[in-house]
């Protein structure tokens, strides 16, 4: 059913967002693939701007997973009735 397949989906998003680790991005620079870690080996005179730029992209990748996931969830919670997901989660979380 219907509830099933959105269940299904939320599940892999969410698997995918737990999985996804910050440290473990890997961005370019120069023309290598640098992961957080690996940033230190660069020069110093680059390494904040290279630092800031690393936490941006990761981050926005892990923005867009969590934005499918607040959208499955309302889906969910419509799906069950509810208008929102935050109706349905206080309805949970306070009977």
């Amino acid at each position: 059913d219907k509830e099933y397949e959105i269940r299904k989906e939320l599940n892999a998003l969410s698997e995918k967002y737990y999985n996804s680790t910050f440290g473990s991005y890997e961005m370019e620079f120069e023309g290598k693939k640098y992961t957080l870690e690996d940033l230190e080996k660069i020069p110093k005179e680059d390494y904040k701007t290279q630092l800031a730029r690393y936490i941006s992209e990761s981050c926005d990748e892990l923005s867009e997973i969590f934005i499918e996931i607040a959208k499955k969830r309302t889906e969910l919670s419509k799906e069950a009735g509810y208008e929102n997901y935050v109706d349905d989660a206080y309805t949970e979380e306070y009977p």
